[in-house]
């Protein structure tokens, strides 16, 4: 393998990569200039020093806890650090979008049984978010390559029973339509009987379909075909996220169908009946969903208020890593053939068997994994009260155990196999690598919500202060003062958007002010002689 290291972008400043850097104790710009003198009206600044305080930060966009690597067992973190360093992207959207691939090799096929009670299935949600052009379409061909073989095997092995299961089919329908047409000549009771049974024999073979482990972009109502078509299993992999634009854009009416989403992710029984068609029915379904979200995406999911009311958004595992444009390596090194082998070879063995097995094997816990397991719970739990870290997000939390224990029984499968793993409990060591992962996802999940428009004042201040630096930077005459009316002008504004009024523009502007990134200037600059409407109000931004 190359001796090059994961690829890791450097932090900017004390926030790393979310556009918005501490400023050092001294003004690199030195005092306000001569022009502003008297200008400055904001409480507690000067006409000498208009920030006389250090800002305070806005909310991160994007979580610098790395992904735990060193956690997974050898051949997954090979895979990891390659990809990663192959497609320059973060590690932790490789190592996602990895674990979106285990599920989808495994989910449905096993569970893990923490008590006589609680039982968790093998799937999961994953969605780590990247930027138009981060190169996340590579990252995931490279992750689910191996499954799409194994899909193509599994349709291979099984097509010559599948096809006598054809025949048998069509001469039964054969045999019911001889004895059909013999009743009516007939007319006796028995030449009825025999049709009757002709019929019905006919009508109880079932054609398997081809066998499927993945799946793109399904909608809700395909996803439950998809389920009740394969075994109850299926994963949805997409590097785009079109499911839920399509979901919260209303396409299928104004309240978005989740119900086969929520019951496919927790393992309930889905009924679904069609006019005119035969009743779907699927007992213990196993939907897995592995799908990349641009951020801006990511933002307006919690502006549906189906999502949030029902819980969908808190059976996500969300990544929000670094952004690595502007720092990646124009000549990485390919991914190392062995390792890209020994990832392709294994994941495709562990799907295959998987699929093999007629019922879900139940995996249990050791002892010690079992104790470690409690004591996270009890270390949760406390955290989750009001005056508690994870309280804005306690849905998610609440949920996150269940996401430490579907975790640790992948990694187990992955560890010692489908054949080995059934045989014996997930030890200690496994259940505090689940753990670990749990921690990153912790972390990010507190970022992701928080970005998700639960605050659109602090949304819009986050995006008015990037566009204000980003204008700054480019700018040779280095304007840092901004009237409200050029100000909404020069941000998108069309109706819809979230500067569609200049009230959103002023709102944003008074969380700037009171987090300390700019100051209202009391007297707006107006020409010698000018009449007419007073001039807007002139805002002075703190600018790196």
């Amino acid at each position: 393998m190359s001796t090059r290291r994961r690829f890791d972008p450097p932090e900017v400043g004390s926030v790393v990569f979310s556009g918005f850097r501490e400023q050092p104790a001294e003004d690199p710009h030195g005092p306000l200039t001569s022009g502003y003198a008297g200008l400055v009206g904001s409480v507690g600044s000067t006409a000498e020093e208009p920030f006389p305080e250090p800002p305070i930060h806005l909310s991160d966009t994007v979580c610098a806890t790395p992904f735990p690597v060193d956690r997974l067992p050898g051949w997954l973190a090979e895979m990891v650090e390659a990809v990663s360093v192959t497609t320059q992207t973060s590690t932790s959207l490789a190592g996602t979008v990895l674990l979106g691939a285990l599920a989808a090799a495994a989910g449905g096929c096993a569970t893990v049984e923490v008590r006589r009670s609680w039982t968790e299935p093998l799937n999961l949600f994953t969605a780590p978010a990247a930027e138009p052009g981060v190169r996340k379409s590579s990252v995931f061909r490279s992750m689910f390559r191996p499954l799409e073989m194994a899909e193509q095997e599994l349709i291979a092995k099984s097509a010559a029973s599948r096809w006598e299961v054809q025949v048998d089919l069509e001469v039964a329908q054969a045999a019911a339509e001889k004895a059909k047409k013999t009743a009516a000549t007939a007319g006796t009771s028995d030449a009825l009987s025999d049709a009757h049974s002709a019929y019905a024999h006919a009508q109880s073979i079932k054609v398997p379909p081809e066998p499927r482990l993945l799946a793109d972009d399904a909608t809700p109502e395909a996803m439950v075909s998809l389920l009740a078509d394969h075994g109850g299993r299926i994963a949805v992999v997409s590097a785009e996220g079109g499911l839920l634009d399509t979901l919260a854009g209303g396409r299928y009416g104004k309240t978005p169908n989740i119900e086969p989403l929520l019951k496919g992710h927790a393992g309930d029984r889905i009924r679904v009946d069609r006019k005119g068609r035969p009743t779907e029915l699927i007992e213990h379904p196993a939907l897995t969903l592995c799908m990349t979200l641009q951020p801006y995406r990511m933002r307006k999911l919690g502006t549906v208020g189906e999502f949030v009311g029902r819980g969908l958004l808190a059976r996500f595992l969300f990544a929000v890593p670094p952004d690595t444009v502007g720092y990646r390596d124009g000549d990485p090194p390919p991914l190392p053939e062995w390792v890209e082998h020994r990832y392709a070879t294994t994941l495709q063995a562990l799907a295959e068997t998987c699929h093999g097995w007629d019922e879900p094997k139940t995996l249990t816990l050791s002892p010690e994994a079992a104790t470690r397991h409690l004591a996270a719970i009890n270390q949760l739990e406390p955290r989750l009260r009001p005056d508690g870290d994870l309280y804005p997000l306690r849905d998610w939390a609440s949920k996150s155990m269940g996401a430490v224990t579907r975790i640790a029984g992948l990694l187990h499968l992955a560890t010692h196999g489908a054949a080995l793993a059934v045989e014996r409990p997930i030890c200690g060591q496994t259940m505090a690598a689940a753990l670990a992962l749990g921690d990153f996802f912790t972390d990010h999940a507190k970022v992701a919500f928080a970005s998700m428009g639960s605050d659109p004042a602090l949304a819009g201040a986050r995006e008015v202060l990037a566009f204000v630096r980003a204008r700054y930077a480019a700018d040779e005459e280095k304007v840092d003062t901004w009237k409200i009316s050029d100000l909404h002008r020069a941000l998108p504004h069309k109706p819809g958007s979230r500067f569609a009024k200049v009230e959103a523009v002023v709102e944003a502007l008074d969380v700037l002010e009171e987090y300390g990134y700019a100051v209202r200037l009391s007297r707006p600059i107006r020409p010698p002689g000018a009449g007419g409407r007073p001039p807007s109000p002139q805002y002075l931004f703190r600018l790196p």
